[in-house]
């Protein structure tokens, strides 16, 4: 999950080396938009769709607060939402 969510930061940074306490403004100079973008991509990678009211700009300052934001949608009881629309993905794929 963190190779993901690093992989998808460094395109949009171009920042060589993620880690959990750079910022996504400062740090990583994303704007409100990037942050929009990220989100969205995250869910297309993942297979995940991330509530609303889990997209607060102000709690979603670090890599490490994507990280534990993610891991919300991937671990625990959404993991299993998360497991089935990745079999969905995978299975279309099959079978194209």
């Amino acid at each position: 999950m963190k190779e993901i969510v690093n992989a998808i930061l460094k395109e949009k940074s171009f920042c060589k080396e993620i880690t959990s306490e750079l910022t996504l403004g400062a740090d990583l100079g994303l704007d409100s938009l990037n942050l929009v973008e990220l989100i969205v991509e995250i869910e297309e990678r993942l297979h995940i769709e991330i509530d609303e009211s889990d997209l607060d700009p102000t709690s979603l300052q670090t890599v490490g607060q994507i990280y534990t934001l993610v891991k919300k949608y991937t671990e625990g009881k959404n993991a299993l939402r998360f497991f089935k629309g990745a079999y969905a993905s995978v299975s279309k794929s099959n079978n194209s």
